[in-house]
């Protein structure tokens, strides 16, 4: 171990001095003969938010992202050393798929620019995410049985994650000013939602079933406080006034495992996948050397 570390300390000074870091830079880590800079992890920052634009504060999570890229080091490793490669096509709709996120190339050249990238550099990470989703493909994903006696266990363990919930069909009656509910309850009764469509004075409209929180907090309150045939109070919406009625009520129900028991295999598994890769990455960090600055 003492011989293998003075060789990487060796590695280390012949790498400065063949890529000496700039006044900013600093070696942030060093994976056996390959080394993590601020500067890869600074252009790892910048290519996740060029990719998932929607990806919020990360720079607040750069020791997360650091322990990523020793990670994505150690696979890109093993991929190397396995003689792993990638389809060239695959990487080409890649980077198209990136492009048509913005309206034109210049807006497109514009966002590598503000994030201090360059198409070579896209083009780089999105090989190397390639190379690393084929080895883990290789030695671990491929090698994951899921029995379907495993799933039907899963079902009769997490049957109440399984339920349809309670659905109400809903009509809606839309007025221009304060309706009284009186003759509208009566006219319910008799004659139903359809009945009422030919009314000059309001606008009705078939809902369909809806499920508690799909409508504004205040619609959903009224129309999940009814019973089967009733209407709700008057409630005056911007400008509008609106009554609810529930025509059905579909109570929540048990989903049966025909319907559900390919969502349990997805969970079973990614949960495997997830337990093997780590188990996997525990095991070349242990044949590494890996040390933090």
């Amino acid at each position: 171990m003492v011989n293998f570390k003075r060789y990487l300390i060796f590695f280390v000074l012949f790498f400065l001095l063949r890529n000496p870091l700039s006044a900013e830079e600093k070696i942030l880590a060093i994976v056996n003969q390959e080394v993590i800079t601020t500067k890869d992890l600074n252009d790892f920052i910048n290519f996740l938010t060029l990719y998932q634009p929607e990806t919020e504060n990360l720079e607040s999570k750069k020791q997360q992202l650091l322990k990523k890229l020793i990670e994505d080091k150690l696979l890109l490793q093993e991929a190397k050393r396995q003689n792993i490669n990638i389809d060239k096509n695959l990487l080409e709709d890649r980077i198209k798929e990136i492009r048509k996120r913005y309206p034109n190339d210049i807006e497109f050249q514009q966002a590598l620019n503000q994030q201090g990238l360059t198409l070579a550099d896209i083009e780089k990470r999105i090989t190397e995410q390639m190379l690393i989703y084929n080895v883990v493909e290789k030695n671990v994903k491929s090698k994951i049985f899921i029995h379907p006696q495993e799933v039907n266990e899963f079902y009769q363990a997490h049957k109440d994650e399984f339920m349809e919930p309670e659905k109400r069909e809903i009509f809606v009656l839309i007025f221009d000013s304060k309706p009284e509910t009186k003759d509208l309850k009566i006219k319910l009764e008799n004659e139903g939602p359809e009945g009422l469509k030919k009314e000059p004075y309001l606008t009705i409209k078939e809902l369909g079933l809806i499920e508690k929180a799909q409508l504004k907090p205040e619609f959903d309150k009224a129309i999940f406080s009814l019973k089967e045939k009733e209407i709700s109070q008057v409630i005056e919406h911007e400008g509008k006034f609106y009554i609810f009625f529930v025509n059905k009520i579909i109570p929540e129900q048990q989903k049966p495992f025909s319907e559900v028991k390919y969502k349990i295999y997805d969970i079973l598994f990614e949960k495997k996948l997830n337990e093997k890769l780590d188990s996997w990455l525990d095991e070349l960090r242990k044949k590494s050397y890996i040390q933090i600055k």
